[in-house]
């Protein structure tokens, strides 16, 4: 097989000593050098490299040995078959005694560009998008020099009365020209811009210094494409309040790169019995394993539960048989996390030969899927949802009378099995006889039904249900035990087992009829809008029913329900006689397409709503109907293009059921617009994209911060330290001040750090590669070192008050995360109360928890804000001014969860603000 014949996304894998000679090479390999694997074993690797690369490629990986650098990926040209291939290829350093005693390489070819490029243009429109809503101006221009995109920001921060679609295709030159008045030194901004188009070289953080005195940071990225420039991408924040803001990235020469090197691929190698050998880092982390505890044991044993092992049976029978016939395979398998949760995994597995050809083991490549899961599983429940309105409004709207009690009861299962309630009930309300009784009840299997017990209960025993209702507002509990002591409504659920409840008023014509509700009895659950809408909708089904009774009570059984189905229907009802001329035509109807009823009646209906090119075909169909019987779009349902009024076209879902009166036919056609569920399933998808892009920046932005930041400032820190030292030998009359002005350094460069190390913690918590490790602790002593270490020394004078109750006892915690906690909350009350008195730390031990609550008498949290300042870099209004980066109170939220610590606070804008956490007593 020539190089160009192998498909790409298939795997090469291979092994070669320190020495570069191969050791090992699966089919795949094999394939690539056209060779029998005899030849390929021995051979140093950097013979197959085209000759002006080989001296690259050795010293590449002559250093990842000598640095002991456990993983690597380059990419390069191999020459197999005297053709030319290029390749990117992972390495895996194998160590034994801290000595590398082989490498292990996994790569695949690179050349199939056209894909890519239809990914990453994808991918630059989501990122347009993001940029349009960053915090800073962007400029992005072409290779010619002319304005391809600025946002909105762009034009306020220069002052610019143009709009950003007014300065599309404008030349940069000339804009520039005109707003170099704002410049403080124009000349050098000119220059600076001429020098970043010279060079073509990524530039950040460039300082700026504007004519009104604000400074402004520029970044540069020039967009260079095999080695041309496409444009240019300028980026401007406004940095003279903040100290830290967000960045943009954007390099396209290096795209294709960032796609590979960032996809997150775990890779485990089993013998043939399935036994553990090895798994590289992304796999441990993915898992939450560590390979010491992993080597050894079996795969299925370790990852699979029994639950798992007979739902996917049949998958893994046919992965054995191709894995012992030495062939390759790709499936998707639900595998166990060390805390036992479930990730979805797409597995890439491939056998390992040894040298005779003999199976002996495989390697799985794993990718975590799990998202993709989620986000189908939201999908389906959509769907489902959609589906269920559906069919309950057809039950209800088209009930058979003789029928009733068992449609109900039906659809009230089906409701209860959807939402996981234990009980669905529909309760009636006599008002002249001042009582409610229950009419109909569905029970989940093991759960006791009430309905015996809830007959003629009297509305006086349950006013505020009453008074709820009446007001047509939905009657929620979420946790009936937190009612009070003697609550009228806690009287009557209790002794039913109820522990959360949502009742529903059924209204119609201005009138109580009753109310239908939700029971959660063997767990506490929280309603959410997706189940608050669905028991709304039963509710106004329920009231239409209940007026179409008391309608054909006056009317009859036969005119009720025709006018019920042209008058109630969800969907537009058509009816045509077999001349095609309208019959009738209902309110529905009248909506979608826009006609009344009078401009419609005895008019044809292809000259209405069938586009002019599907009217031939309409009436030939009826023609042929009426001829021989048969109709091939009759009594099912089709999708079908249709136009309105106004001439807009949209897509329909079509039912025409014909029937006989007195020997001439009648059709009746049913119409739906699927216009918006057409747009939802488009939605669905472009969500999933932008969820996979928003978490490969957030990865990308993490990953940069650490190693752009630490370094830069670990070496301002050691420089600061011995400018310390030079101080003390300058003169004493300049000695204080060189002292402030290095004071001053080294406090901006700790809070720098602290914001660092905020963000390296946030995205640790949100990755999930933070766990807890719980340790008994004297929480006294405990607290009083952190003072001593952290709170002893502030400028202002002021000291934390510890203040302790009741006995103290050990508590069970993460110390390292307590700490976190601690000196987040503290140094907040601190920081946001200067001018006032000394806030408080106090400590109330009680029988089963310690109360712990921060306290200070500062600017309080408005209450807009309170629902939010948990959110990841998130700062309330009267914050301006004051130093912070949003990102503490979300730690100390994430950290307290991952612990059960029950977190909550008490606050008044202007009078301070109370933090309290309550940590369980160590048993």
């Amino acid at each position: 097989m020539h190089p160009q014949e192998i498909p790409q996304g298939i795997d090469l894998i291979y092994r070669f000593d320190p020495q570069g000679r191969f050791t090992y090479v699966n089919e795949k390999a094999r394939a690539l050098f056209d060779m029998d694997i005899d030849a390929i074993l021995g051979q140093p690797y950097y013979s197959f490299v085209r000759e002006d690369f080989q001296e690259k490629v050795a010293a590449f990986y002559a250093l990842q040995i000598e640095k002991r650098q456990a993983s690597s990926y380059f990419e390069f040209p191999f020459i197999a078959d005297g053709k030319e291939i290029w390749i990117g290829q992972t390495i895996e350093l194998v160590c034994e005694n801290n000595k590398v005693v082989e490498l292990l390489g996994v790569a695949r070819p690179i050349t199939e560009l056209r894909k890519v490029k239809a990914d990453l243009k994808e991918s630059d429109e989501h990122l347009l998008a993001l940029l349009k809503h960053l915090d800073a101006a962007i400029l992005i221009e072409d290779a010619q020099g002319k304005i391809r995109y600025v946002n909105d920001n762009f034009c306020r921060y220069f002052r610019l009365d143009s709009s950003p679609a007014e300065l599309a295709g404008q030349v940069c030159a000339e804009v520039g020209a005109g707003i170099s008045h704002l410049f403080k030194n124009p000349e050098a901004f000119g220059a600076g811009i001429g020098r970043c188009l010279e060079e073509q070289v990524i530039r950040r953080s460039e300082r700026i210094a504007m004519a009104d005195e604000r400074v402004l940071e520029r970044d540069y990225i020039p967009m260079l494409i095999d080695e041309q420039n496409r444009g240019n991408l300028w980026v401007y924040r406004d940095v003279t309040m903040r100290y830290l803001t967000e960045q943009a990235l954007i390099e396209s020469e290096k795209k294709y790169r960032e796609v590979i090197q960032n996809i997150d691929l775990g890779l485990m190698e089993v013998d043939k019995d399935e036994t553990i050998l090895w798994a590289n880092d992304s796999f441990l982390k993915t898992t939450g394993h560590e390979l010491k505890n992993l080597q050894g044991k079996n795969a299925k044993d370790t990852f699979l539960t029994e639950e798992d092992i007979a739902f996917t049976a049949k998958r893994l029978k046919e992965t054995q048989h191709l894995r012992e016939r030495g062939e390759s395979s790709v499936y998707e398998l639900p595998i166990r996390h060390k805390d036992g949760s479930q990730l979805w995994m797409q597995i890439s597995g491939a056998p390992i030969k040894d040298i005779s050809g003999k199976v002996i083991g495989s390697l799985g490549i794993h990718h975590n899927i799990t998202p993709l899961k989620s986000l189908q599983s939201q999908l389906e429940y959509r769907l489902t949802l959609q589906a269920i309105l559906l069919d309950l409004a057809n039950d209800l709207i088209f009930l058979n009378p003789d029928k009733e009690n068992e449609v109900i009861q039906k659809a009230l299962g089906r409701l209860g099995s959807f939402v996981n309630a234990d009980r669905v009930y529909i309760f009636d309300y006599h008002l002249d006889e001042n009582y409610t009784t229950n009419t109909y009840e569905w029970c989940a299997e093991g759960i006791s039904p009430e309905i015996e017990n809830l007959q003629e209960v009297p509305l006086e025993a349950i006013p505020e249900w009453f008074e709820t209702h009446e007001q047509g507002k939905p009657m929620i509990y979420d946790r009936v035990a937190d009612l009070p002591e003697g609550h009228p409504v806690r009287e009557i659920l209790e002794p039913q087992g109820i522990q959360s409840i949502i009742t529903m008023p059924v209204l119609g014509n201005g009138r109580l009829r009753g109310f239908i509700g939700f029971d959660a009895v063997r767990t506490q659950k929280s309603w959410n809008a997706d189940e608050k809408e669905l028991l709304e909708f039963m509710a106004q089904m329920l009231a239409a029913h209940n007026i179409k009774n008391e309608f054909e009570n006056r009317l009859g059984a036969s005119e009720y329900r025709m006018r019920t189905v042209l008058e109630n229907a969800l969907d537009a009802v058509i009816t045509i006689n077999e001349s095609g001329l309208v019959e009738d035509w209902n309110h529905q109807a009248e909506q979608m397409f826009k006609y009344k009823e009078a401009e419609v009646i005895a008019k044809s209906l292809s000259g209405l709503i069938i586009p002019e090119k599907y009217a031939a075909a309409h009436e030939r169909g009826m023609e042929h109907f009426l001829a021989s019987g048969e109709g091939p779009v009759l009594n099912r349902r089709i999708e079908l293009i249709g136009h309105d009024k106004e001439g807009r076209h949209f897509p329909l879902e079509l039912s025409i059921i014909p029937f006989k009166i007195e020997g001439h036919y009648y059709f009746s056609a049913f119409l739906r617009d699927i216009t918006a569920r057409k747009q939802a399933e488009e939605d669905m998808n472009i969500a999933l994209e932008q969820q996979k892009e928003l978490a490969r920046m957030k990865s990308r932005l993490i990953s940069m911060a650490s190693h752009e930041f630490r370094t830069p400032l670990t070496t301002i820190k050691a420089n600061a330290e011995m400018l310390e030292l030079w101080a003390t030998k300058i003169p004493e009359e300049h000695r204080e001040k060189a002292n402030r002005y290095l004071e001053r350094l080294n406090r901006e460069t700790n809070r720098l750090s602290n914001i660092m190390t905020d963000i390296l913690m946030l995205g640790r918590l949100e990755s999930g590669r933070l766990n807890s490790q719980l340790k008994s602790l004297d929480l006294v002593s405990f607290i009083h070192d952190m003072n001593d270490r952290h709170f002893s020394s502030q400028e202002d004078g002021r000291q934390l008050k510890i203040v302790l109750e009741g006995a103290p006892k050990l508590v069970r915690i993460d110390p390292e995360m307590l700490e976190h906690i601690i000196q987040n909350l503290v140094g907040n009350a601190f920081k946001y109360s200067k001018g006032r008195g000394n806030p408080s730390l106090e400590l109330n031990f009680g029988t089963d928890k310690v109360r712990l609550s921060v306290k200070d008498q500062g600017i309080g949290v408005p209450e807009e804000d309170q629902n939010k300042i948990f959110n990841s870099f998130y700062r309330a209004e009267n914050t301006r001014g004051i130093q912070g980066s949003g990102m503490g109170l979300s730690v100390v939220k994430q950290m307290s969860d991952m612990q059960n610590l029950n977190l909550r606070f008490f606050s008044k804008e202007g009078e301070g603000s109370e933090f309290v956490i309550d940590i369980p007593i160590y048993a």
